[in-house]
């Protein structure tokens, strides 16, 4: 999961980054693309599926899939305008993506989020939903009831915070 502020701008960078480019799945937010350019030829990554959310500026998902990648069931994807989400459901787990603007209620993204979520699975949710995973709020309080744990305990921006930007949470049923 990375937060690319633009894969307009960033998109060489994903394509040279020795790290990111060994991902099975690859979810970027931030996309920062309008819908008619999710399926232009500079968005695609050699030796992966895309799926794109994209509402606009300073929003979005982008889904990579490594191509022949076996155990992938099916990809829902979620847009409204100050959220995305997109989850991959493979046979053992359960992998979501979620990007938030800071104009999004959390409680709102916490009532889609239920229903992305299935309690019989292992799932791992992950993203950028504008808050400190230190900060006590709606979201961590619903996903800690459900048996969720925070994985990432060092600082993950600039500000030294540890935002919910590449944060990992894992469900264990």
């Amino acid at each position: 999961s990375f937060n690319t502020c633009s894969l307009r701008k960033h998109i060489e960078d994903i394509r040279t980054d020795p790290v990111l480019m060994q991902s099975d799945i690859l979810f970027v937010q931030e996309t920062w693309l309008e819908e008619e350019e999710e399926e232009e030829e500079r968005y695609q990554l050699d030796g992966y599926q895309a799926h794109f959310t994209s509402p606009g500026r300073g929003k979005g998902i982008a889904t990579y899939i490594k191509k022949g990648l076996r155990s992938i069931m099916d990809i829902s994807k979620f847009g409204e305008p100050n959220f995305q989400l997109a989850k991959v459901n493979m046979k053992t787990m359960d992998v979501i993506a979620v990007y938030r603007s800071r104009d999004e209620p959390l409680s709102q993204l916490t009532q889609h989020l239920r229903q992305f979520i299935d309690p019989e699975k292992d799932t791992l949710v992950m993203g950028d939903v504008n808050i400190c995973a230190t900060k006590t709020n709606d979201l961590g309080n619903y996903l800690q009831q459900e048996g969720f744990r925070q994985l990432v305990s060092l600082p993950t921006h600039i500000g030294g915070g540890i935002h919910l930007l590449n944060c990992q949470l894992l469900h264990f049923p």
